[in-house]
């Protein structure tokens, strides 16, 4: 609990919007579901007490963060949708259409990763026409992720309204956003995270969350509206325009 709490801590100081954990009720049914007994240890970090999801959830909206939570299980996102603002899929559960549809049935926004899919596995974005809930993220499931491998053109390409983000590059992120992306997820950790965790290597430190951050606010701040005016900073020159 105390890790998970100065996780909050860390994501609002680099100016995060929200934070989100990973939980199964079983790390066990996970290494089934998956066929991936290597990772069981990985797993059985994820399956902590359910019951922590109201404290982390209500110090992180004291703070001011959203919480939303990725599950994995049939049956996991009905546990903590009292606790959350929105669900996440990854991409490994993202071709389980009986685990995405399970979300409809929530009141909560869902995020869905696209990774490791292809452009005849996207048929459910027709489900997003019908249920704005569902949120799509253009993704590549590497760990981490090469420029090469990032694929931000498909941001535009398929209308994803985000990008999960595994590249551990400061600049992605803000290239996301000018590519369209309106939701960004992506892995950090803090100062003193075991090197042995298998996030390590694509987890920002808090330093560099904040350095992304602000990367993808400057971003922001460059794209502007899009609406073609005179701009504030040209009034100076404009006495200057040769007139017709």
């Amino acid at each position: 609990m105390d890790v998970f709490l100065r996780l909050v801590d860390a994501a609002k100081d680099a100016g995060a919007s929200a934070i989100k954990p990973q939980w199964t009720s079983s790390a066990q049914r996970i290494v089934e579901r998956r066929n991936a007994p290597s990772y069981l240890e990985s797993y059985q970090r994820l399956a902590f007490p359910l019951d922590y999801h109201a404290r982390i959830s209500a110090y992180a909206h004291s703070l001011g963060l959203q919480y939303g939570v990725t599950t994995f299980l049939p049956g996991d996102p009905a546990l903590v949708e009292p606790f959350v603002d929105f669900h996440k899929v990854a991409a490994f559960e993202a071709g389980d259409w009986a685990f995405i549809t399970e979300h409809f049935a929530l009141s909560k926004p869902t995020f869905v990763s696209t990774g490791m899919l292809s452009e005849k596995d996207l048929a459910f974005r027709r489900l997003r026409e019908n249920d704005d809930k569902l949120q799509l993220l253009g993704c590549s499931s590497a760990y981490p992720c090469g420029l090469d491998g990032l694929n931000l053109a498909s941001i535009c390409r398929y209308g994803f309204d985000g990008y999960s983000d595994h590249s551990h590059d400061t600049r992605t992120g803000g290239w996301a956003v000018a590519c369209g992306a309106r939701a960004l997820e992506t892995h950090f950790r803090l100062d003193d995270c075991d090197p042995a965790n298998k996030d390590y290597a694509v987890a920002f430190t808090p330093a560099e969350f904040t350095e992304y951050i602000q990367n993808v606010r400057d971003c922001e701040a460059a794209l502007g509206d899009g609406q073609k005016r005179v701009q504030d900073c040209e009034r100076n020159m404009e006495r200057f325009k040769v007139r017709m």
